[in-house]
C-alpha cells in the first residue's frame, strides 16, 4: 500500500490532479442528486475542486482521490477530498465523500470511511472531521454508525441560501 493513498478491495484508488478535471465533471453529473440537494452547481464544484480552499490553506493541503472499478478503469465512481491540517495542525477534514447512485447502498462508503481513517492517521493525522448538511440526514445517519460525534453545528453558505450543517469529528 501506497504512503500517499489508500486501497479498497475490488476498486483502484489513485490521487487525482487537475487533469482529471473531466473525470471529476462526469462523476459529479452522474451525482447530480447530490449536488442539487446541497450546492447546486456540479459543474463549477468540478472545476474548483482543486482550487476551492479555505483561507489560510494551500491547494496542495488538499489531496483529491478517485475511485474506479476494474469494469469501467476510465472513468470514476467515486471520490473523496481530504484537507490536511484543518482547522488546525493534527485535525483533517473530509470535504467530500461521494459515490455513483449505482455504487451507492452496497458497503463502498463504509469501506471507504475506514480505509480514509487509517489513512489519515498513518499520515499522522489525530482527528477526521467533516460536514453534513441538515437537507441529508441519510449521511448523518451513517456517519454516527461509522462512530463520529456531532461536535457542533453551523451554518454553511450555499447555492441556494445557507444551510445548518453538523460538524461530526472522529
Amino acid at each position: 500500500m501506497s504512503a500517499d493513498s489508500f486501497e479498497l478491495d475490488a476498486h483502484a484508488v489513485r490521487q487525482l490532479g487537475p487533469d482529471d478535471v473531466s473525470l471529476i465533471r462526469q462523476l459529479f453529473a452522474e451525482c447530480a442528486d447530490f449536488f442539487e440537494l446541497i450546492h447546486g452547481d456540479h459543474a463549477a464544484e468540478a472545476d474548483q475542486i482543486f482550487d476551492d480552499v479555505p483561507l489560510g490553506k494551500r491547494p496542495d493541503d488538499k489531496l483529491v482521490f478517485g475511485i474506479s472499478i476494474p469494469e469501467l478503469p476510465g472513468a470514476l465512481v467515486g471520490l473523496v477530498e481530504l484537507l490536511r491540517d484543518f482547522p488546525t495542525s493534527g485535525e483533517w477534514c473530509l470535504g467530500l465523500l461521494l459515490f455513483t447512485p449505482r455504487e451507492r447502498g452496497h458497503g463502498l462508503g463504509g469501506q471507504t470511511a475506514d480505509a480514509v481513517a487509517r489513512f489519515v492517521e498513518r499520515a499522522g493525522g489525530k482527528t477526521l472531521q467533516l460536514l453534513v448538511q441538515e437537507h441529508n440526514p441519510g449521511a448523518l445517519r451513517f456517519w454516527r454508525r461509522k462512530g463520529y460525534v456531532v461536535k457542533d453545528r453551523m451554518p454553511q453558505q450555499a447555492a441556494h441560501g445557507v444551510n445548518q450543517v453538523d460538524r461530526p469529528c472522529s
